[in-house]
């Protein structure tokens, strides 16, 4: 929605992600704090404007400036930046680095299979694909049964973090390649959804060029509101147990 200029409704949308928990592993922590800065200078509230971008930089990726970059994000990056420089812990700012290795990453895989909690679980696997491609920018790195794992969780992120407008303006490309993995995965109802989706596009279908996808969407009034509303309402709990199901059973393939 900020993306085709509903700014209000989609700080209202980022907000509702907030409060539902923006370190989750179904929001995308990078564009909900930037866009919530970005609110907040907007609206004379520097200190919590300040606060949120201190967040993104500190805590949600080591590599904050590219990741921004590769979200479409840095002409609002660079117009508050100023902000924080020099207040940014120096370890951050020096610890850039693209991909890990399997072996470098915050947890193994076995330690990530291991856990009983499945919210926590799921939140530490999109943490783990993210540090093996580099945050979604060297999917190369990824073997098919993780490039799976990564189309689902981005989709998921993405679209409870800023609706379908944001997941497709930015990372579109990949719509076709999540239908197909969601499929793989049994799940029937996102599925479906998904289909419903590509109908909102002419000739009921997502382009495969990112660029392609920018212009249709700049070019025509596509609605996606109801569609976010019912991937909110009811796609959290068959994403997760799907997710859960593939991650059980194809285990020894993830690294």
């Amino acid at each position: 929605m900020i993306v085709r200029g509903e700014y209000d409704k989609g700080i209202i949308l980022l907000q509702i992600a907030q409060k539902r928990g923006a370190k989750g592993p179904h929001s995308d922590g990078i564009t909900l704090f930037l866009r919530l800065a970005e609110y907040e200078f907007l609206q004379g509230n520097v200190k919590k404007g300040i606060e949120y971008l201190t967040h993104v930089c500190e805590e949600e990726t080591s590599n904050y400036e590219e990741s921004i970059e590769f979200r479409g994000l840095t002409d609002v990056w660079l117009k508050y930046k100023p902000y924080v420089e020099g207040k940014v812990r120096e370890s951050i700012q020096n610890g850039y680095k693209k991909t890990k290795s399997p072996s470098e990453c915050t947890k193994s895989m076995d330690e990530i299979l291991s856990m009983i909690d499945e919210d926590k679980l799921l939140k530490e696997l999109s943490i783990h694909m993210n540090e093996l491609s580099a945050d979604g920018e060297e999917l190369n790195y990824l073997n098919n049964w993780e490039k799976k794992l990564f189309y689902i969780n981005q989709l998921w992120e993405e679209v409870n973090s800023g609706g379908f407008d944001t997941y497709l303006y930015y990372h579109g490309r990949y719509f076709e390649r999540a239908k197909k993995s969601a499929s793989e995965m049994e799940m029937n109802s996102l599925v479906d959804l998904l289909v419903e989706v590509e109908k909102v596009f002419p000739r009921a279908r997502v382009p495969k060029k990112q660029e392609r996808i920018q212009e249709i969407m700049d070019d025509k009034e596509l609605n996606f509101d109801d569609l976010d509303m019912k991937f909110y309402e009811s796609m959290d709990g068959e994403i997760s147990k799907g997710l859960i199901q593939y991650i059980r059973e194809n285990g020894k393939k993830l690294r």
